[in-house]
């Protein structure tokens, strides 16, 4: 493993274990109990979590709950209080929650802190999710809420995506190099479109989200979000060239 995949791996395991140290604190300052779910670790990953000794003796075993999609799991949560069920949530979602943070944030200190904070928010208002639209879109919809507050609270530095976390299986160094360097550029120039072009060309684009999908994670309208879409284009394209 190269120094890049090991930044990564890290990265992963970081916001794993940050998100359950944010919830257990508000757990405990809601409840006054901790949150078990603080013991789950993961093997670095993003979609290989594995147990601690201590999260096996507390029965978290997690395997039987990615069988189920969802809103199976919201019904767990909603209905039982399994707190095993939202772990699995944020193990399935936080790939995508913590890449659409990093791209319109620029960091990766900033990014994990605005992805704690969007699970956070999410545990918290669970009860509000009405199933209208995907849980994803809806967890995206609080990421960008909390990334776009935060970018507009100060200025932001704009440093360029490590190579590692957009390359795999190229086939010769300088193709590497190539894709390394495409990459910086794109990174750096979403840092100077504006703030909500940059969220729609993120989702869209870069995340695959479908327009409605765009438009739901963001609160807008359908055209308002094509429209976003559109001029965050332009500005990359005459930023790129």
């Amino acid at each position: 493993m190269d120094t890049g995949d090991q930044k990564q791996c890290i990265c992963a395991e970081d916001l794993y274990r940050g998100i359950y140290t944010v919830l257990d604190c508000y757990l405990a300052s809601s409840y006054g109990i901790p949150c078990v779910a603080q013991a789950i670790l993961t093997s670095g990953t993003y979609t290989d979590p594995i147990l601690s000794q201590e999260a096996t003796n507390l029965g978290l075993k997690l395997s039987n709950l990615r069988d189920l999609d969802d809103g199976a799991l919201l019904e767990r949560i909603q209905y039982d209080d399994d707190r095993r069920a939202f772990s699995e949530l944020v193990r399935r979602h936080q790939a995508v929650v913590y890449r659409s943070c990093y791209r319109i944030l620029g960091n990766r200190e900033d990014a994990r802190d605005a992805s704690q904070e969007a699970f956070l928010r999410a545990y918290r208002k669970l009860d509000t999710f009405q199933g209208r639209s995907a849980f994803k879109t809806w967890m995206l919809r609080l990421a960008m809420n909390v990334s776009l507050n935060q970018r507009s609270r100060r200025e932001l530095p704009r440093t360029s995506i490590d190579s590692a976390e957009s390359i795999s299986g190229l086939e010769t160094p300088e193709a590497e190099l190539m894709k390394s360097e495409a990459a910086s550029q794109l990174h750096e120039a979403l840092q100077i479109v504006q703030p909500n072009h940059r969220a729609a060309v993120v989702l869209r684009d870069l995340e695959g989200l479908t327009y409605r999908e765009t438009a739901e994670s963001l609160g807008i309208a359908e055209g308002t979000a094509k429209s976003w879409v559109h001029r965050g284009r332009g500005q990359l394209k005459e930023l790129l060239t």
